[in-house]
């Protein structure tokens, strides 16, 4: 044990906490000076990042992305309560000016309560202080460090305004099934993004195990999927849209099934680095961006678009997958479920890029007319209903045929989902309505100004009104609880329009 070297550390460039108000120049991540060689290390378990108020321990590599890395941490040093009880005033002041009155903070919980249903779970709880044990071994709290590479945002201004526009929206947002911020900084290497750790795994994962998949029931899709809408209806009360729903995208708290359920939130939506507050007046985006097979039609389609509608049919697509383990619009793989983690296949590149770029324009074009169909499954009393068969209940198949439209203008908000004759939204495992802070006016189908970003790209099969005519694929191809528990907008005078919040890429 003599011979074991100390973890490394790598000390940050952080800069103190500050608020940006829309007169000043939005935060970029620092740059990275040409002449100057910056010590590159890579990420590990037992390298040790610190600033100048947070050291963390990197235990184990949690996933992957096109511009970052995820992993699990520990507080070392216990220093996040004091970085908290800073946010916690923020939250407070925030809270007081919206002129809310309640005993605790909307959005957040105090931090010394652990829920005795969490109990013998074995879900590691983002919100101990108590030190917790892994392997016998003493640590400090859990967090999840999304890192990104300085050279990577250096040479690519897509991932530089991701980062900071990610970190941005999470500083000033809070909501009980969003996930938290807790902090930022850079290293030398690398730019850090702290949140909490959310150890119940991917919605994904839950219903890409056929096993896990056959014991979900209706209670469950309506809790799951209803937590979902909430913050979601929550967030375009406030002007913001998330751009990037999808499975993988939402985290599990713990166990689905264990019983009973925590009372507090069972999921948190995540990855907001496509996220961005719009202007409800002016609310069309131009920029494409987010996953094909979770894309509205009027983003294959290149039109201009509203946020709160894309992710609406985002949502719907969510509550299809659930349902049936499938997701609508891609082909139907040989065993019927969501395709992953194909096996390499033994054929030329060309020809591979030739039948995905095939395969991808029959999936744009599926989704430009919206074709999609339900799986036929048994017909079988309601409360048997588990696993795929759910694909059978009415309730489901509403809220999706409500979400799923063509025409946006025609498509169900998401806050109006609880509004519905069948009362699908009621039923049992349903969590309430949301209460939204400034409920959300449907725009004017009359043409507004355009919000800058990329080139638009015209991708239609059939217009809105039915008329015809040849679609582009090939351009686009190539384009790049109760109301305590309610979210709050942190320090909102601070992301006015000059606000990188509200900037496209």
């Amino acid at each position: 044990m003599s011979s074991q070297r100390p973890p490394k550390s790598y000390p940050s460039t952080e800069r103190s906490p500050k608020s940006y108000p829309s007169t000043e120049r939005p935060p970029t991540p620092p740059g990275s000076d040409p002449e100057q060689v910056i010590p590159y290390f890579k990420p590990e378990p037992g390298v040790i990042l610190s600033s100048s108020s947070l050291s963390l321990e990197l235990v184990k590599l949690l996933g992957t992305g096109s511009f970052s890395s995820v992993w699990l941490a520990r507080d070392t040093q216990g220093q996040l309560i004091a970085l908290e009880l800073v946010r916690k005033s923020s939250l407070a002041r925030s809270k007081s000016l919206r002129g809310r009155r309640s005993r605790t903070i909307d959005g957040t919980r105090p931090l010394r309560r652990k829920p005795k249903d969490r109990e013998g779970t074995g879900i590691l709880s983002p919100r101990d202080e108590e030190p917790i044990k892994i392997m016998g071994l003493k640590c400090g709290r859990l967090v999840a460090v999304k890192m990104t590479e300085r050279a990577v945002c250096d040479a690519n201004s897509r991932s530089r305004v991701s980062f900071v526009r990610e970190v941005e929206v999470l500083r000033h947002i809070s909501h009980p099934s969003i996930v938290s911020y807790l902090h930022s900084f850079s290293t030398p290497s690398h730019h850090c993004l702290v949140l909490e750790h959310v150890g119940g795994g991917e919605l994904l994962d839950l219903v890409d195990n056929p096993t896990s998949h056959a014991r979900i029931t209706e209670p469950l899709v309506r809790r799951i999927w209803g937590e979902l809408c909430r913050a979601v209806a929550w967030m375009h009360s406030v002007g913001l849209v998330h751009r990037d729903i999808k499975l993988e995208n939402i985290l599990l708290t713990s166990d689905p099934f264990a019983e009973p359920l925590p009372s507090s939130s069972l999921i948190k939506l995540t990855d907001f680095g496509l996220s961005r507050f719009i202007d409800p007046e002016q609310p069309l985006l131009t920029t494409l961006c987010g996953s094909d097979s979770y894309a509205a039609p009027e983003l294959v389609m290149g039109k201009p678009y509203d946020g709160r509608q894309t992710d609406a049919w985002a949502c719907g697509v969510v509550l299809y997958a659930l349902a049936t383990r499938r997701l609508p619009f891609d082909a139907s793989p040989p065993n019927g479920i969501i395709p992953h983690d194909h096996p390499p296949q033994l054929e030329a590149d060309w020809e591979v890029q030739r039948r995905n770029r095939a395969d991808r324009k029959a999936l744009l074009n599926r989704i430009a007319q919206g074709d999609y169909s339900w799986p036929d499954v048994p017909d079988i009393p309601t409360e048997e209903r588990r696993g795929v068969a759910l694909a059978g209940s009415e309730g489901i198949r509403r809220m999706v045929a409500r979400l799923l439209v063509r025409d946006p203008r025609k498509r169900a908000r998401v806050v109006d989902l609880w509004v519905d004759e069948c009362g699908w939204m009621h039923g049992e495992g349903a969590p309430p309505p949301p209460v939204v802070d400034n409920p959300p006016v449907p725009p004017s189908p009359a043409s507004r100004p355009v919000d800058t970003g990329d080139d638009t790209v015209p991708i239609v099969v059939n217009g809105v009104d039915g008329a015809e005519f040849e679609a582009d694929v090939d351009a686009y191809l190539d384009a790049d609880a109760e109301a305590e528990d309610e979210g709050v907008l942190v320090d909102g005078e601070d992301i006015g329009p000059g606000s990188v919040v509200r900037q496209e890429h």
